[in-house]
């Protein structure tokens, strides 16, 4: 424990509130240059304050896409807040630690990790800390398809926010929630949830956060086929993240720009989804990764590129599996089913068909099921 004079306890405090302070303004760096300085303070080593810098630098690298520096930081201050017996720090580690397995495409890891902060925030009574772990066990359930437990997890995770009066809160677990509407094909509920995010973010100034929610947004109006407004949301999340020095969803915002300029029919739409790829693959976004690439093969198979939009397909259900993103391993089966004729691999494609509808069926997608089906009628099936 750091035997530390009562002025350097106190300039510790002040360094780590002025770095929240900028971290919620989502001024990235300026907040991460108040951490370095508390943490080159002589003899801040051993104090639950260097524990919250140590999480707070954590959360800094992930934001910009550094997940090696993220997970380093972590388990640093993981570590660090165990030899000091503070439940909320090894808690809130433990969590940040699950959001890069998350970012990196291991669910079983993030699961595990996730339900340890759940258990521990629990003992120490930390609710607000309990409600953020909750949504993000959700988002972990969502790609793992138990879309039950993750509108559980949401549900817990609104209702303890509410209780407590975080705004902030309210408006992450508004925008999460709107990415599992979005996953079941319920839209209209999607857009809901997102502009009840954006109003949120925008209300107490955090930037970062009006960016991903305008980002969903962005991507749901590209589901509807409404371009231009997709156009405008995700144009405006990306000068966000731009401005606060964001990376953490520069591979899915490249993805999505790059789906709008595919289904204009602009010539641009391969260039920007394989930048997607390898932003995706800088950051070792894995689950990213199978996600441009199922795209990719769309845009390849549009030019006429059956065989490498087949390659493409192969690539991304290994990614995903890998992942394991259930719901997102069957939409790329789905996609290989409807390319497999093309190619003359109708066993291969009946048997993409049926395990995709096996996984659609039970995580409730609907749309996504009624074209498994519009696809199994051409292989012959009612």
């Amino acid at each position: 424990m750091l035997d530390a004079s009562q002025p350097l306890a106190q300039m510790l405090r002040l360094h780590h509130h002025v770095a929240r302070v900028y971290e919620k303004r989502a001024d990235f760096a300026t907040s991460f240059t108040w951490v370095d300085r508390a943490l080159q303070l002589t003899g801040a080593t051993e104090s639950h304050i260097v524990v919250r810098c140590l999480l707070l630098g954590s959360g800094l690298h992930m934001r910009q896409g550094r997940y090696r520096e993220s997970q380093e930081w972590g388990e640093q201050a993981l570590a660090l807040g165990g030899r000091h017996g503070s439940e909320r720090d090894q808690a809130q580690a433990l969590k940040i630690l699950g959001n890069i397995a998350i970012s990196r495409g291991d669910m079983a890891s993030a699961l595990d990790l996730l339900s340890s902060a759940v258990e521990i925030y629990r003992s120490a009574d930390d609710i607000d800390g309990l409600a953020y772990a909750h949504s993000d066990l959700a988002i972990v359930c969502e790609f793992l398809g138990r879309f039950g437990e993750a509108r559980a997890h949401y549900e817990v995770a609104a209702r303890m926010k509410e209780e407590i009066g975080d705004s902030y809160g309210q408006a992450i677990v508004a925008s999460n929630l709107g990415e599992l509407l979005r996953a079941q094909s319920d839209l209209a509920g999607a857009e809901v949830q997102y502009e009840r995010a954006v109003a949120g973010f925008e209300k107490i100034g955090s930037r970062y956060g009006a960016g991903v929610a305008r980002m969903n947004l962005g991507a749901t109006y590209l589901q509807q086929d409404r371009l231009d407004a997709a156009e405008s949301e995700l144009q405006r999340a990306l000068a966000i993240f731009v401005q606060v020095g964001a990376e953490d969803f520069l591979p899915e915002i490249e993805r999505y720009i790059a789906d709008l300029a595919r289904r204009r029919g602009q010539p641009n739409a391969r260039h920007l989804a394989e930048q997607a790829l390898a932003t995706a693959r800088r950051l070792e976004a894995r689950l990213e990764e199978g996600l441009t690439r199922r795209l990719l093969a769309t845009i390849l198979a549009d030019a006429g590129d059956v065989t490498g939009a087949w390659d493409e397909l192969g690539q991304s259900l290994d990614l995903l599996r890998e992942a394991e993103s259930i719901h997102q391993v069957a939409r790329t089966q789905l996609a290989r089913a409807a390319l497999a004729p093309a190619l003359g691999l109708h066993e291969e494609g009946r048997a993409a068909l049926s395990a995709a509808l096996a996984t659609l069926k039970d995580v409730g997608a609907e749309a996504e099921l009624a074209a498994a089906q519009e696809i199994g009628r051409s292989y012959g099936y009612e």
